[in-house]
């Protein structure tokens, strides 16, 4: 194969690599193979996501379909326990139960959706009352 079609070969394999490259996530791997960090991109989520030494999601940090940003902080496991994002009507803080079986919560809002000035969540494992902390105007229910 004569030096011309051999940089046309390259050339075409380098376009098909790029083909297949686009919108896939760029990612980046420690000498053995495990998943360090990733920067993915699709209609409704732009996001950096960092890996613990054992390949398992530990931070992600990204841009949601509202345009707003959040960070999300993991578990040994890859659960999220941690998460800071920003909803229209401002930001919130939702530090959750580590255990996959549980939606137990503090939530903290730093504007409800009334603009009531700020609200506070305790959310229980289980189906019992959660404590709503409401500080404005405006209580939980609207009164």
């Amino acid at each position: 194969m004569s030096l011309e079609e051999r940089v046309a070969s390259l050339e075409r394999e380098l376009e098909q690599l790029r083909a297949e490259r686009e919108g896939a996530p760029l990612v980046m791997r420690d000498a053995q193979g495990r998943k360090r960090l990733e920067f993915s991109s699709s209609e409704h989520d732009h996001a950096l996501k960092f890996f613990n030494s054992s390949g398992t999601l530990a931070l992600s940090i990204g841009v949601d379909g509202t345009e707003c940003g959040y960070i999300g902080i993991c578990n040994a496991e890859g659960k999220v326990v941690a998460k800071l994002d920003v909803e229209q009507y401002g930001a919130r803080l939702e530090l959750l139960d580590s255990h996959w079986d549980s939606d137990s919560a503090v939530v903290i809002h730093g504007n409800d959706c009334d603009n009531a000035g700020g609200l506070i969540l305790v959310l229980p494992p289980d189906d019992g009352p959660a404590l709503e902390i409401c500080c404005g105007d405006k209580a939980p229910d609207g009164t």
